[in-house]
């Protein structure tokens, strides 16, 4: 009896040293580690260190963002993350942070709508923004997700939030703007026999690009069959960032392709902030990367300059998140000067930046679920 009250005490004593060692390691590793802003794992910007405002307090937005910065600044968070959809996984559970294992090995990553106040923010400055550029045509390409769209692939009764509903509000208060809204939902779910959306990642294809460019380009007083596009295999190995946020992997792996005018096209593409130039929309150097659909202008950059040789002197702004890097390539034929900006790492003025490029149409393009949890376009002015 002596013996086995030892053996309990013992056990009990490594327990909990080993506890409190992890704690120890965990706590010590986030002194020491640097702060992150961005997840290769996960091709996104991660939460920093939040400042505290009154104003931040009282809203609630200040613990909503401290809360975030925990979560994504957690010590060995990418290793923690796989570990743990591993177990669940083979406990038989199809949702791991965010992602749904869904039918035919694809991934699809959950929807989630802002706070209220936030959205209202973000439309209250869009009205603004549309009010003081109404001389300029104005477009907005909100792209639906593979949770939309895909939704039969997903796990029987997923809790999955309401894309459609929180789009169609969103085109409901558009109107009270004069930026038209360029709605591909019923294209994409007539055409669903096309690979839309990649499986291991949480971007649309260019196959769905190209689909997507005619409704937008006749929206835009674009002829959309001026232009031949030759379709070219740049990859065939592409596994995404849903892979690594959720730790699902399978053996599903995608393709990647480039759409490229039949007649060439004489580019200049400039990023500004990098200063850096290229004579193509394309690196290919990204495809030895984890983030292979970085090939797409580069990633993502706070400013890009595009010029070409089109006949017609009209020059565009893009307001957009990563969706767009793959459908720019289809408008460029058809504009002089492209200025593409990220209003999540712009700092500038973007009406000096009008004026100064003499700009004849905005188009924003985002996807819906970067754009309903992205508060960087209540800033816009």
């Amino acid at each position: 009896m002596e013996k086995k009250k030892k053996t309990g005490k013992t056990f009990r004593a490594l327990t909990a040293c080993s506890v409190m060692g992890i704690v120890g390691v965990l706590m010590f590793a986030g002194l020491i580690g640097e702060e992150k802003t961005f997840s290769d794992q996960e091709n996104r910007t991660l939460q920093t260190s939040p400042d505290i405002t009154v104003a931040g307090v009282l809203d609630g937005s200040y613990e909503t963002a401290y809360e975030n910065y925990q979560n994504d600044q957690f010590p060995f968070r990418n290793q923690w993350i796989y570990l743990k959809s591993t177990v669940e996984k083979m406990l038989g559970k199809t949702e791991a942070n965010g992602v749904f294992l869904g039918a035919d090995d694809y991934l699809l990553e959950n929807f989630e709508k802002q706070p209220e106040a936030d959205y209202a923010k973000t439309m209250e400055a869009l009205k603004n923004f549309s009010k003081t550029n109404e001389n300029l045509q104005q477009y907005f390409l909100l792209v639906p997700n593979a949770v939309n769209i895909y939704a039969d692939r997903l796990p029987m009764g997923a809790p999955v939030g309401d894309q459609d509903q929180a789009m169609d509000v969103f085109a409901a208060d558009l109107t009270q703007t004069s930026i038209q809204n360029v709605d591909i939902r019923e294209l994409f779910r007539d055409n669903t026999d096309t690979q839309l959306y990649y499986r291991m990642d949480h971007h649309w294809t260019t196959d769905a690009a190209r689909l997507a460019f005619d409704p937008l380009a006749q929206s835009m007083g674009i002829e959309p069959e001026k232009t031949a596009f030759e379709r070219i295999l740049v990859s065939d190995d592409f596994v995404g960032t849903l892979a690594a946020k959720s730790g699902f992997h399978t053996n599903q792996k995608d393709a990647i392709a480039i759409y490229t005018p039949k007649d060439g096209l004489d580019v200049v593409v400039t990023y500004v902030e990098e200063q850096k130039k290229t004579g193509t929309f394309y690196n290919k150097e990204k495809l030895e990367t984890k983030d292979q659909y970085a090939m797409f202008l580069d990633g993502n950059h706070a400013e890009i300059r595009i010029q070409t040789p089109a006949a017609e002197d009209r020059r565009l702004l893009v307001l957009k998140d990563s969706y767009a890097n793959c459908m720019i390539p289809f408008l460029a034929p058809y504009y002089r000067e492209i200025v593409v900006v990220d209003p999540r790492y712009y700092y500038g003025k973007l009406q000096e930046l009008i004026q100064a490029e003499e700009i004849d149409q905005i188009l924003f393009l985002y996807n819906a679920n970067t754009f309903f949890m992205d508060r960087s376009l209540k800033n816009i002015k």
